[in-house]
């Protein structure tokens, strides 16, 4: 594939600086990303992936999605056309689509370190202003979806896929507790399965689903404004979402060594109902879901990315002081009825 042929479908005055992007969307994604500025001035992010995750009808989707966004007042880069008018194009076997180039800064990009402290009151607003508006289904579901698939290939949930696969490796790195991981299994797949046919009826509408600090944006004094990036969006449950959204994740060592101490589950718990709070500025829950909440947190908060991935990892390093606290604090979270709407 030649690049500077896929650069001519956006302007034709030459390029001035290319420079290739970190970005990938799952294992058997061939995704590139390209930040181009031309000799015109004018400067995109065009992307290049193989994957079924993208296709013509999705990036029409995520457009849609970011003028909903931006007429809720929620800055986002949008999606560019080519200069036939095409949203997106074949080149070889890849598709390609740009955006514009972000106007802001990531949460990432700050020094010192910005805090969610600073920003999260405007971005849990954000994401009840959203959910409060008339619902917008797509025929593909978000990232976070639940008893059906993101991507084609895949034979269940993401949340079904880390619960499956936490149960099998502290079955092997700590046999000692099989007592305990049968359990803590079998108690899954019960509620997973109770709570299916109620699940199903809860409203749903289309969100970005991907709130991670490399697609928030702040201003120059640190201002939330916006959201980027589109591809894990699609139809989800205003439940699921705003819980996925909101749970704060576990992601270091020392959160490890913690997580079982009252302090710790006190300061989490503390921030998952201060955010709700912020979501619920716009968003009123319905009795459907706020009967629901309790249940889907049992299913969804021990098994969700990232804090599965920080298990995993904990097993990889083999830090075997660490399993008992995972384990123990998997049961209470999997099994807790003391949390509401």
């Amino acid at each position: 594939m030649q690049l500077e042929h896929v650069f001519t479908h956006y302007d034709t005055t030459g390029v001035r600086n290319v420079q290739r992007q970190a970005w990938s969307y799952g294992e058997g994604d061939d995704c590139r990303a390209y930040d181009v500025t031309f000799n015109s001035e004018k400067r995109l992010i065009i992307k290049v992936c193989r994957g079924d995750f993208a296709t013509p009808e999705r990036i029409q989707g995520w457009s849609t999605l970011i003028e909903r966004y931006s007429d809720a007042g929620v800055y986002a880069p949008r999606i560019v056309a080519t200069m036939d008018g095409s949203i997106c194009f074949k080149e070889a076997d890849y598709l390609v689509y740009a955006e514009d180039y972000r106007r802001f800064f990531c949460v990432d990009e700050f020094t010192p370190t910005v805090t969610p402290s600073e920003y999260e009151e405007d971005l849990f607003k954000m994401v009840g202003k959203i959910a409060a508006l008339p619902p917008l289904i797509f025929g593909w579901n978000s990232a976070f979806c639940l008893y059906d698939t993101f991507h084609e290939e895949d034979f269940a949930d993401a949340n079904f896929e880390c619960a499956e696969e936490w149960y099998r490796i502290f079955q092997w790195a700590a046999p000692e507790r099989l007592e305990t991981l049968s359990e803590i299994w079998n108690t899954y797949l019960a509620i997973r399965e109770e709570l299916e046919p109620v699940y199903r009826g809860l409203p749903k509408s289309a969100f970005q689903a991907d709130l991670v600090p490399e697609n928030i944006l702040l201003d120059k004094q640190r201002r939330f404004t916006g959201i980027m990036n589109f591809e894990r969006s699609g139809t989800e449950t205003v439940l699921n979402y705003v819980l996925s959204e909101c749970i704060p994740p576990i992601t270091s060592e020392t959160d490890l060594g913690g997580i079982t101490d009252r302090a710790f589950l006190w300061q989490q718990d503390r921030m998952l109902q201060r955010r709700i709070g912020f979501v619920n500025h716009y968003y009123t829950f319905s009795e459907a879901e706020r009967k629901t909440f309790s249940k889907l947190y049992n299913m969804v908060v021990p098994f969700l990315w990232p804090t599965f991935d920080s298990f995993r990892k904990a097993v990889t390093k083999r830090q075997r002081q660490h399993y008992d606290n995972i384990i123990d604090w998997v049961a209470y979270q999997v099994k807790r009825t003391d949390l509401s709407l």
